[in-house]
């Protein structure tokens, strides 16, 4: 009988992950902005907890969100009390069950912020997530999409193992996602280096518009919904990942998006990314530079031997860089 794997959670501190951390901050600046269609406080916030709570703590801390639902599919009764006992704040309800299962059952009249931050590869159940979202949620709702697209498995690999390797990968995604969604004419090629996570991105955006599409195609012209992309983010802290999503809105507020998000430098409306990149830097460094920024010149920051690109990286990112208290001096 195979061993079942460790969750994620017990292999990684996901509160310790500067990319993540600097992603989340990023969708935290976002989702504040969501007053253009009702006050934040009001909404709720469904998300997958783990342990940690890193998004709940956030999201509440930030935008006062205090209608949080967190899923765990965890059938162990121990962890469950784990799970139970790291749950910061009381006004988190603690679902225990598939995620399918609680999305299918939720009331959807509040506004929704959903973030499904699956640690697994793309599979069909969480196209069926995605479905329940774009059945179901009003507008003004966010839906916010993660999912590992990692290719650890090729380092170290020949130019033959890696032809061999990608193409079994190619056919398992074709027998996983269905033929329809993934192209006949995508080669093993296009899945090197970022390429699974832009391929999961297609595979999700256009399950979206097909089912808003369905969901549209019954309602009278005027209270038809649109979907504007506003995530695509690639990122790693070891494994590769994808972030996808954006918001749930009537077409008159297509103005208002324009100007809403339009200052916020990693905001995305189609496939082009923005890749969270988080240099390597030290304590005295990362002060260094915050008392040099903001700048747009940054050619005349004293390098202090930091690399040029190391300098670019943080100044993109300086805003959600995390604050670690304890450090290496």
């Amino acid at each position: 009988m195979a061993k079942k794997s460790l969750p994620s959670y017990e292999k990684v501190n996901y509160s310790l992950r500067p990319s993540k951390h600097i992603e989340r901050k990023m969708l935290s600046d976002t989702l504040r902005r969501l007053y253009h269609f009702d006050r934040v406080d009001r909404y709720r916030y469904v998300g997958l907890g783990s342990v940690y709570f890193s998004d709940f703590v956030l999201f509440h801390k930030d935008l006062g969100i205090h209608h949080m639902i967190s899923i765990e599919d965890e059938d162990n009764l121990d962890k469950r009390e784990r799970f139970l006992f790291n749950r910061p704040y009381g006004c988190i309800d603690m679902q225990f069950e598939k995620s399918t299962t609680i999305l299918s059952q939720i009331d959807w009249a509040p506004q929704t912020i959903l973030w499904l931050d699956y640690d697994e590869r793309l599979v069909e159940y969480m196209l069926n997530d995605i479905t329940l979202f774009f059945t179901k949620a009003n507008p003004g709702s966010v839906i916010i999409v993660s999912v590992n697209a990692d290719d650890a498995y090729l380092r170290g690999r020949k130019p033959a193992e890696v032809k061999e390797i990608l193409s079994k990968e190619l056919n398992d995604l074709r027998s996983k996602l269905g033929r329809k969604r993934i192209p006949r004419s995508l080669k093993w090629q296009d899945l090197e280096n970022w390429g699974t996570a832009r391929v999961f991105r297609d595979v999700i955006h256009n399950h979206m518009i097909e089912i808003l599409s369905q969901r549209n195609g019954v309602l009278s012209p005027e209270d038809r919904i649109q979907y504007t992309q506003l995530f695509n983010f690639h990122y790693a802290d070891g494994a590769k990942m994808l972030t996808v999503g954006g918001i749930l809105h009537k077409r008159p507020s297509s103005d208002i998006l324009e100007n809403v998000f339009s200052d916020l430098h990693f905001i995305r409306h189609n496939s082009e990314v923005y890749q969270i990149r988080e240099p390597k830097l030290t304590y005295r460094e990362l002060r260094y530079l915050d008392s040099q920024l903001p700048t747009e010149e940054m050619d005349q920051i004293a390098a202090r031997g930091i690399p040029l690109d190391h300098l670019i990286q943080y100044a993109d990112v300086y805003r959600y860089f995390p604050a670690y208290a304890d450090t290496d001096r």
